[in-house]
């Protein structure tokens, strides 16, 4: 079963969230939320505590998603964190990261900051709303689509071949590897950013 990480300093809307989640994804992930259980060690980085905190709480386990708060400063354990160091550390492990704001939508001038954020990277997504009830289903649809990804790469056996081919693949759509290692071709951003513009209402764009 694959691990679903929360992290939220409001305990109300952290504990909200996760019983959400819970509920949303019906057993099929486990739900944990982080709480700063340990200050930071004297000359640790945040992003090598939250490391550390993953591979000693979860070792041998499958982490699915990471799911943030963009704004984190009242762990009483780790005053300054923000979703930085967070998005740092699920991309050390490999791991997909989203990331929300409540706070954003109430200061005009941080919403529209957070606005632009909203465009996806290769490392991190920004999802929409102002509370668990945007969240949940968002972040389900997220952790779903991605455990689906590993499971197709899983089917590809120990040769799945070039990126192209196993993207192709994992698409249900051979006949494009070609199209696809073209994007891959020269600078290997291309080929992160090419969902970018995935248009979810004409799948065969």
């Amino acid at each position: 079963m694959s691990v679903v990480l929360v992290f939220d300093d409001r305990e109300a809307e952290r504990s909200e969230l996760v019983a959400g989640l819970k509920r949303a994804l019906g057993g099929s992930a486990e739900v944990v939320p982080f709480t700063a259980p340990k200050p930071l060690a004297e000359g640790e980085s945040f992003d090598r505590h939250i490391v550390s905190w993953i591979d000693q709480s979860f070792a041998g386990k499958d982490i699915g998603l990471v799911v943030c708060d963009k704004e984190l400063g009242l762990y009483s354990n780790m005053k300054g964190l923000s979703a930085t160091p967070v998005s740092a550390a699920a991309l050390q492990k490999g791991v997909p990261f989203c990331q929300y704001s409540k706070e954003a939508s109430l200061d005009n001038r941080e919403l529209e900051k957070f606005k632009r954020l909203r465009q996806w990277s290769s490392a991190e997504i920004t999802i929409e709303g102002e509370d668990p009830d945007n969240w949940v289903p968002q972040v389900t649809s997220l952790f779903k689509g991605f455990e689906s990804i590993k499971a197709k790469y899983a089917e590809l056996g120990s040769d799945p071949g070039t990126p192209a081919a196993a993207l192709a693949s994992i698409l249900d759509k051979p006949a494009s590897e070609s199209r696809i290692a073209l994007y891959g071709s020269g600078e290997q951003g291309y080929l992160k950013e090419i969902l970018t513009f995935y248009d979810p209402n004409n799948v065969d764009m």
